[in-house]
């Protein structure tokens, strides 16, 4: 089988590209054959992660500045499409939406349009102006305003069905929230779930390696405040430092993005000692030596270092802000989900760290819940989900 997936960056940015890879790797070593079709060559000088030689990766010609990328784009996946005689096209995070690009090849190929973040977002009632149409959206009440956001948001998701086979959700629960709210008749099965793979592919970590771990607290994501709030995470971390009992803890804040900075400045402004940035790189080191990590997103789409600290017994630590957190989290069970805020989320935090007996053991949990997640099971179900679409 031959499969393209489209992307705007390739190989390394976030979730995404991290996900685009791992399936890619699976796909070409179950022999089939794996190209991908991306926008803007995103690669830093070390910390690359692997990627399959036997990946076919092309960068879409065009000027990057222009406007016109986009009607550049549509012409060579087209022709693409027919001259490699690719049978599915999966649209991970294409610069622009399916029915932009796969008009013309609808029929000739399978498409399938993944959707990597939540269905729906946070309420931004808050951030209305007074004037224009905001000022009529004011008028309304939150509920009637968040009513109408989720409609336009479903609507501008339908827009995109006729020209796709599968509209591919990261949860289930995403797939129920969506035909609950639109009364969608999914009987022709164009609707579905389809969780993220675990990126990691080494089995050298075992249960026994829990009790070696160290007093680390980590925290691995894109350093960007509109989705990641770490603002929160760092003024929680504040209250643990003034704590005597936990004078020999640490916090490790993994990754890279445009909040770095900012999150550094506050980390300094609010006097903290025990708290180190580590900039983009490969993150197994400190899961290995990390019993606890933590989530303050916003929103998540999936959420994928939970099940990566899972995979290494580091107890997830996450605010409920997303649906799909509970497909991931058994609450009390593999780790905790507290509600948005920070004075619960202490809470949780400094039992975690006083009680070592209750920790451990969903540190085990976890890590045997995290095989559910493991690339071979996700490639399976893309596989039959794959074979099960047929062309008109």
């Amino acid at each position: 089988m031959k499969i393209s997936f489209l992307l705007s960056k390739w190989p390394v940015d976030g979730g995404i590209e991290t996900v685009t890879r791992t399936l890619s790797n699976e796909f070409v070593a179950r022999g089939h054959n794996v190209f991908v079709l991306y926008t803007d060559y995103s690669n830093p000088a070390s910390n690359s992660s692997f990627v399959d030689n036997r990946i076919v990766s092309i960068l879409i010609p065009g000027d990057r500045k222009g406007h016109s990328l986009l009607d550049i784009a549509k012409d060579y996946i087209d022709n693409f499409v027919i001259d490699e005689q690719i049978d599915v096209l999966i649209n991970q995070c294409f610069p622009t939406w399916s029915s932009h690009i796969f008009r013309d090849i609808k029929g000739k190929v399978k498409i399938v349009e993944c959707l990597h973040m939540t269905l729906f977002y946070p309420s931004s009632y808050h951030r209305l102006r007074w004037t224009g149409f905001d000022l009529k959206m004011r008028l309304c009440s939150p509920i009637v305003y968040n009513y109408f956001q989720k409609k336009w948001r479903c609507e501008s998701l339908m827009r995109e069905f006729p020209f796709v086979d599968r509209f591919v959700f990261l949860s289930k629960s995403y797939v129920s929230e969506f035909l609950r709210f639109t009364g969608y008749n999914n009987i022709n099965g164009k609707v579905i779930w389809m969780n993220n793979p675990l990126s990691f592919q080494s089995n050298d970590y075992n249960e026994n390696d829990i009790g070696r771990k160290g007093n680390y607290i980590l925290c691995v994501a894109r350093l960007s405040e509109k989705e990641k709030r770490i603002s929160y995470m760092l003024t929680v971390w504040k209250s643990i430092e003034a704590d005597k009992r936990f004078d020999d803890w640490r916090l490790d804040i993994v990754g890279d993005g445009p909040s770095a900075n900012d999150y550094k400045q506050l980390a300094a402004e609010l006097g903290l000692k025990r708290v180190a940035f580590h900039g983009y790189q490969t993150p197994d080191f400190f899961y290995r030596k990390a019993k606890i990590s933590l989530m303050t997103s916003v929103v998540e789409g999936w959420g994928m270092t939970i099940v990566e600290s899972q995979y290494y017994g580091v107890v997830p630590l996450v605010m409920n802000t997303f649906s799909s957190v509970s497909d991931i989290i058994d609450n009390g069970v593999n780790g905790i989900i507290v509600p948005n805020s920070k004075r619960k989320f202490l809470k949780a935090l400094k039992f975690l760290m006083q009680y070592n007996q209750e920790r451990q053991l969903m540190a085990c949990a976890a890590m045997k819940s995290s095989r559910r997640f493991y690339v071979g099971n996700i490639v399976d179900r893309w596989e039959k989900m794959i074979d099960n679409i047929h062309l008109a």
